[in-house]
């Protein structure tokens, strides 16, 4: 297995697990949690996907999993609206146009090269090529980024950010802004050659989520072990981290134990001093 797809793997299986948990453990309505559930399996879809691609050395299949991999990335920006939509109660009338849009894109992108155009071949494997309809996927993208953050941001000054739900309304949104900095592994896809490390920003972002989840109880969940569950999450955001400083030193025999011993060593306090420092600085005293 390449060290190299050892990030998106953990990223891949974090983002399914905590879907399975509010799907399978949470009290609120199905059409909410099947919906979060569907969310965290787009990203799931699109990290276990580079996962495989950056194990394989066929070229015919690396072109076949671009577009797999695609196909789950074109659907996250629908599925963030679609959940957020649905966790407000809100009216789902742009969720249908905007997954008509993403289907849209499904369809050029196995019919032709004008989303993705093959791929490129960097040090840590394949990677797609973007072709030359892809900047208005990113066009698409930015326009849904922007109108879930609108949308959250009403909510929460609507009940002036207050309460249970006020404080749920403040992680999501944080946790989004968060998530869009993953972005930044679309300049991969114009030649640049840089290992994209989108799943740290997106390992940060479910670390928020979870944090919701068990503290203002986000999706109606009440987990057992609440602390250690943190300490989880948390761990495997320090692991991204000291992974990528890996990936600059090339040394991954001791970059991985390093990484294991310090996500041990460190999980606890780096989590109590992460929520320390976001609760007054980002989301307000609770």
């Amino acid at each position: 297995m390449s060290p190299y797809s050892i990030p998106p793997l953990l990223s891949a299986f974090s983002f399914f697990s905590l879907g399975a948990i509010v799907l399978f453990k949470s009290k609120e309505k199905f059409s909410v949690r099947s919906v979060f559930m569907l969310n965290s399996l787009t990203t799931f879809w699109w990290q276990f996907s580079w996962f495989i691609l950056f194990n394989i050395k066929n070229e015919s299949l690396a072109d076949i999993l671009v577009k797999i991999g695609y196909s789950g990335i074109i659907f996250i920006p629908a599925s963030f609206f679609h959940f957020y939509i649905s966790y407000l109660d809100k009216s789902k009338r742009w969720v249908y146009f905007y997954y008509a849009i993403a289907f849209i894109f499904l369809i050029i992108l196995w019919s032709s090269k004008a989303y993705i155009n093959n791929y490129y071949t960097y040090f840590w494997g394949y990677y797609p090529k973007a072709g030359y309809l892809h900047p208005i996927y990113l066009t698409y993208l930015t326009i849904i980024a922007i109108h879930c953050l609108s949308t959250l941001f009403l909510a929460g000054r609507q009940i002036e950010w207050k309460g249970i739900k006020g404080n749920q309304i403040k992680y999501l949104f944080v946790g989004l802004i968060i998530y869009t900095f993953a972005s930044f592994d679309f300049l991969v896809n114009y030649g640049i050659e840089s290992y994209p490390l989108g799943f740290i920003p997106i390992l940060i972002s479910l670390s928020l989520v979870a944090y919701a989840i068990i503290k203002y109880r986000l999706m109606d969940i009440k987990l057992a072990r609440q602390y250690l569950a943190m300490n989880i999450f948390y761990g495997v955001v320090v692991s991204a981290v000291f992974i990528a400083l890996a990936f600059f030193l090339r040394q991954w025999f001791w970059g991985i134990s390093i990484v294991i011993f310090l996500a041990i060593l460190l999980g606890p306090y780096l989590h109590r001093q992460m929520i320390r420092f976001l609760e007054p600085a980002f989301l307000g005293q609770t």
